[in-house]
């Protein structure tokens, strides 16, 4: 196993599968460079659950309107699909937000592995708990977040919009009033904000909008990697 992919496992709840039902599971495993802007899954589609081993990725609602909504960052040690493969195809889009290096599990294993082996069911337990705790904090942060978090959520989000049709950059064509309109505020307060961040080495800010640098440190920000519990 190749060192990466072994640090992202001890960093995820595959590290609490018993080591036979691991290995059965990593047999089957097959590993993926996928490039920034990249969509990784589509709703509806059959379940790719996916071990993040390298980059970050969001989750996010596509609406018909053509408006998104993130719901969750994923970064290394994270597995994405999980709620898919024990429940079905879910109704929301995976999207690299950099350059990212997947390690795609066979969701057909994973279910049998839970169906034979009580350990590796509540393991799944415990990981589906983790997410909807994850998804409360959300609830609760895009309520009550804080006008720096707010402007980082939506440059993130409108970066992320635009990278998929304009290529692998992560560039926010907005200006600092829309930025105050969708974050609720006032221009200047989120220019103090973008001048932090700037100052913070995480966007710059030029002619061709508001680029994201640190895509990973914007994402901290903007979800706390606690999940509120």
């Amino acid at each position: 196993m190749d060192v990466d992919v072994r640090a992202a496992v001890e960093r995820s709840f595959l590290a609490a599968l018993p080591a036979a039902a691991l290995d059965r599971l990593l047999a089957g495993a097959t590993a993926e460079d996928v490039a920034a802007g990249t969509l990784t899954y589509r709703g509806g589609r059959e379940p790719r659950p996916a071990l993040i081993v390298r980059g970050l990725m969001r989750t996010y609602f596509a609406g018909h309107d053509g408006r998104q909504a993130t719901v969750r960052y994923a970064r290394e040690g994270d597995v994405l699909g999980v709620v898919a493969a024990a429940g079905g195809p879910a109704p929301l889009n995976s999207q690299a937000l950099t350059d990212t290096k997947l390690l795609r599990l066979d969701a057909e294993v994973l279910r049998d592995l839970a169906r034979q082996d009580v350990e590796v069911a509540f393991a799944l337990v415990e990981e589906l708990t983790q997410t909807v705790y994850a998804l409360w904090h959300e609830i609760a942060a895009a309520a009550f977040a804080t006008v720096p978090q707010r402007v980082a959520r939506h440059l993130l989000e409108i970066a992320a919009r635009e990278q998929q049709s304009e290529g692998d950059a992560l560039v926010a064509h907005v200006s600092q009033q829309e930025l105050a309109d969708l974050a609720g505020t006032v221009r200047e307060v989120v220019a103090r904000a973008l001048r932090e961040l700037r100052d913070d080495g995480v966007v710059r800010v030029g002619r061709q909008g508001i680029v994201v640098t640190d895509p990973a440190s914007l994402a901290a920000r903007a979800w706390p990697r606690d999940g509120g519990h």
